[in-house]
């Protein structure tokens, strides 16, 4: 079985209600508390016993909040009982009803991950990540498909320390933080960063993505204009891939075009933004005033019309007026920890 079998295995509506309530969300609470005293105010204006108390607000919210610290630290002791139990976990939760199938329709990682080997893959490992695992980009955009990948691999032992490469991380000192790690790491927490997660917080679907993106710049742009290695180099630089996906994703839909992202991958490469010497503030600077100067052409051109002489050089003026001003609009970087 190939994986287009994948998503047809697992229930993407239970999997993301699973992560809607293992989180804890303020807004919600503020959502059923409104809805109680509109029911309550209703209830007033059409006779109803007006004498019953208000249930008070922290009640709720304790209440809430005991609900999902319990989902939550269940999680926690799945991944801390090891492979076989962290698997079976994550599997309920995406309801697979066939498991044979889905290990038959899941691509094999290429060799076993440390969590320090996991939390920043090199990128020969990228590559060889990239190489293994064939799927359509619709279904690596999918956290669910993600979530069931790392189910199987989980189980096939694929990972040294499940602690260490899916709970833990800075100020992952309770269940809330250590919760959307495993999410995060996992899969993609869409629900709290929307569809940039799965682009930027999944190890593995990073990986997949930054080096499907250097190919896709190699093509898009012309002959000899850059190679596959500068490309890879510069879209695994930390400080650029995350400006790269969050603009083009989340603010400046224009960016989207193929031709946009080459420009600006080129025009960084050209500005010889992966040396050494380039500081990690400057390589982010450079990368946003690119990008934006792309999406002003855009909001005019459309970018995949546009002769990429042009397209070019306005990443490059992007670039250095950015040198010169000093960048500092508001960041894309969506790899902060909530």
């Amino acid at each position: 079985m190939t994986t287009n079998g994948v998503l047809t295995l697992v229930d993407e509506v239970a999997y993301q209600s699973w992560q809607q309530h293992i989180i804890y969300e303020k807004n919600r609470v503020r959502a059923s508390d409104e809805q109680s005293s509109a029911g309550q105010a209703n209830g007033s204006l059409a006779g109803g016993d007006s004498s019953d108390p208000p249930q008070e607000d922290s009640s709720d919210e304790q209440q809430y909040r005991s609900e999902v610290k319990a989902r939550q630290l269940e999680l926690v002791a799945a991944v801390a009982a090891g492979s076989a139990e962290c698997s079976r976990y994550l599997l309920r939760q995406l309801r697979v009803t066939d498991e044979e199938a889905l290990r038959s329709a899941v691509p094999s990682l290429p060799n076993p991950l440390t969590a320090s080997e996991l939390l920043r893959l090199p990128r020969y490992a990228e590559e060889r990540i990239a190489e293994s695992l064939s799927m359509s980009p619709a279904e690596a955009a999918t956290p669910a498909f993600w979530a069931a990948c790392h189910a199987v691999w989980i189980e096939q032992g694929n990972f040294d320390d499940l602690v260490a490469g899916f709970l833990e991380g800075p100020k992952a000192d309770n269940a809330e933080a250590r919760t959307r790690n495993f999410l995060r790491r996992t899969g993609g927490l869409e629900r709290v960063r929307g569809k940039v997660s799965v682009l930027v917080n999944c190890p593995i679907s990073t990986a997949w993505w930054r080096v499907r993106t250097a190919r896709e710049i190699v093509a898009e742009a012309p002959s000899n204009s850059i190679d596959f290695e500068t490309a890879h180099q510069l879209l695994h630089d930390p400080n650029i891939w995350p400006e790269l996906t969050g603009l083009s994703v989340k603010r400046i839909t224009s960016l989207n075009a193929p031709r946009a992202r080459a420009a600006a991958i080129v025009a960084l490469g050209q500005r010889g933004t992966i040396d050494n010497g380039v500081k990690a503030s400057l390589r982010k600077i450079r990368c946003q005033g690119a990008l934006r100067a792309l999406g002003r052409l855009g909001h005019s051109y459309s970018l995949n019309t546009v002769p990429w002489e042009i397209i070019l050089s306005t990443a490059l003026e992007g670039i250095e007026e950015a040198d010169i001003d000093k960048l500092s609009a508001e960041s894309a970087d969506l790899t902060e920890e909530d």
